[in-house]
């Protein structure tokens, strides 16, 4: 009985550490500690008014945009997707295609925090007032 218990805890502990790596390297990925995303991101034209994915400036902030629609609806309605906590604007990308094909522009940008260029440091830049 008691080797029994003493692997059931070993196992438990084994799979609780994998949980533990599992989350911190998700993490490091969603943090971009190699700023690889940054860098790609930072590579990105200045929206000019059609399609792609580009960077948008609002104050001090650079934001990454995916942009669809623009050139096969010019003068279409135009429909804002906000993606919540914890995705990016690539949560849109199935719908976005049928938004288009509907005759409408697509605008989704990846929020403040989430674009690499509007990543504020204090947290006060992230009141619901700055948001939306």
């Amino acid at each position: 009985m008691a080797a029994v218990l003493r692997w059931s805890l070993a196992g438990l502990l084994l799979a609780v550490l994998l949980v533990v790596l599992y989350l911190e390297l998700s993490m490091r990925r969603a943090l971009d500690f190699e700023r690889a995303y940054s860098a790609e991101v930072a590579a990105l034209p200045l929206f000019a008014g059609s399609d792609g994915t580009v960077q948008l400036r609002v104050d001090q902030l650079t934001f990454r945009v995916r942009i669809a629609g623009f050139d096969a609806n010019p003068g279409g309605p135009l429909v804002l997707l906000l993606h919540g906590f914890p995705v990016t604007s690539a949560m849109w990308l199935a719908i976005m295609e049928s938004l288009v094909d509907a005759g409408y522009r697509v605008v989704a940008p990846d929020q403040r925090g989430y674009s690499p260029g509007a990543r504020p440091s204090l947290e006060a830049d992230y009141a619901a007032s700055h948001l939306a």
